[in-house]
């Protein structure tokens, strides 16, 4: 026959004295019948008992098949062999007067859902944004910084870098050059590649060349991505050539950048 107690403690659903051992029903604990879980009233057809293994109309625990009389876990029924006893706080069943505040362990909260990975295009800067180059084939060097703006639940991300140039290799040597093809990076990390342009040898002062930089995911989890637009300048001084400071035809001839037209020294 199932029963319950009727005493001040209050007690779980499942704890039994071999998942709880330290704990016991007292001594001086009142049990009472609850109708709920058998009747005893009426008829014999109208007669049941929970958990007994034989006689009539006995109920066997955890028999739900359309019978909700002994189990019904909405009406916070339950049917066991054992006795119960209070419940244990660490028995991972949160059962009678355990609370989220009382014991956790077993009243924990749903745990939030998983973090979702979203992808967002990369940041890329050059700097400095200007630069000369003060000897003649010289170089000016400078920094392309690139962020991965994805959140930190996605995996690290792969850009490849495509350098251009607006010089078409008249003044500078084309492409400017990268100190690295593609990056690897995490969430929210950053690196720093370095970007160097080249003069071509003699050429003039005044000359210049924008330089930008563009990311591109194989991957395609991000769009292209394209830096600002550096400016490098020529301006080579004392030794450098600057065809129309030249005054005579021979010296002018003789600088393979310039030529001589119409009594001056131009630039080719």
């Amino acid at each position: 026959l199932h029963v319950a107690s009727a005493g001040s403690g209050t007690y779980g659903p499942y704890a039994t004295a071999a998942t709880c051992p330290r704990l016991r029903l007292p001594g001086t604990t009142r049990l009472v019948l609850r109708t709920s879980l058998a009747r005893s009233e009426g008829s014999a057809s109208k007669q049941f008992c929970c958990g007994a293994p034989g006689g009539t109309n006995n109920i066997l625990c955890g028999d739900i098949g359309g019978d909700n009389r002994c189990v019904d876990a909405s009406a916070n029924l339950f049917c066991r062999i054992a006795p119960r006893v209070q419940a244990c706080c660490g028995d991972a069943m949160c059962e009678g007067a355990e609370t989220e505040t009382s014991c956790a362990v077993d009243c924990a909260a749903e745990p939030p859902p998983p973090p979702v990975c979203t992808y967002a295009d990369p940041t890329v800067s050059i700097s400095p944004s200007t630069q000369d180059i003060t000897t003649d084939g010289g170089s000016a060097g400078y920094t392309v910084n690139i962020t991965n703006n994805d959140t930190t639940a996605c995996a690290d991300s792969s850009f490849n870098l495509i350098v251009s140039d607006t010089d078409t290799g008249v003044n500078f040597v084309v492409p400017s050059t990268l100190g690295q093809g593609s990056v690897t990076l995490a969430p929210a990390a950053s690196t720093g590649v370095s970007l160097t342009v080249t003069a071509q040898s003699g050429a003039p002062n005044g000359a210049t060349n924008d330089s930008s930089v563009t990311t591109a995911d194989p991957a395609a989890n991000h769009a292209d991505v394209t830096s600002n637009a550096v400016t490098t300048s020529i301006n080579v001084g004392g030794g450098g050539v600057v065809c129309e400071d030249i005054t005579t035809r021979n010296a002018c001839r003789n600088e393979p950048t310039c030529q001589w037209k119409k009594n001056a020294c131009i630039t080719r």
